[in-house]
């Protein structure tokens, strides 16, 4: 692994999953599922083309393997993909590998991306120099942050300098999916509970 990367959001913890299968979150459909948790890649330090080759080929493989994509599926990724092109027009550079992923790298000036959507393969993809460089990037709509490669206490400086607006859970690549009692900053079972008093 490259020291340059040290942080990807998002995308291995997709290849974990369509690796291993997310049944146990109650998402068996073998389309519907997809990659809709992932948005946005970030890779953080110097750009490393070889690297994301390598990467992206590698996660194509996985998905060739193991992911099924219907027709229904693929007209509505290439339709999202032709949406994003037209509303956004700040992409740079786009690139299929058949129609299991789409790649899309934005343009450099890009700023607001909480409207950036992909689905069913779709990934966008920014390189910042460090991991400060995405507070201009996260808004309220950023719920969920997967991370590689960065320490915790590193994160955690993070956060505590920035004061930002969103992020309600940041969790190790591959746990993005999982289900707790505490989801997007709220406590599920008591924002599902009454509490009857009695004197």
């Amino acid at each position: 692994m490259y020291v340059a990367y040290s942080l990807i959001l998002g995308v291995i913890s997709v290849a974990l999953q369509v690796d291993v299968g997310i049944g146990y979150a109650g998402m068996s459909h073998p389309v519907g599922w997809g990659f809709y948790i992932t948005n946005f890649v970030f890779w953080i330090g110097k750009k490393n083309y070889n690297f994301q080759k390598k990467f992206w080929k590698e996660l194509n493989e996985i998905v060739e393997k193991k992911f099924f994509l219907d027709k229904k599926g693929a007209v509505d990724k290439y339709s999202n993909l032709i949406e994003n092109i037209i509303n956004q027009k700040d992409f740079q550079n786009i690139r299929t590998f058949k129609n299991n992923l789409y790649v899309v790298d934005p343009n450099k000036n890009i700023g607001n991306i909480e409207n950036v959507r992909g689905l069913n393969g779709t990934f966008f993809q920014k390189n910042i120099t460090n991991i400060y460089d995405l507070k201009k990037f996260i808004t309220k709509k950023c719920q969920t942050v997967t991370y590689f490669g960065i320490d915790k206490k590193q994160i955690k400086s993070y956060l505590l300098k920035n004061n930002l607006l969103g992020i309600d859970r940041i969790v190790p690549i591959g746990k993005g999916l999982n289900i707790d009692t505490m989801w997007d900053g709220y406590d599920v079972i008591q924002s599902l509970s009454r509490i009857i008093t009695l004197e």
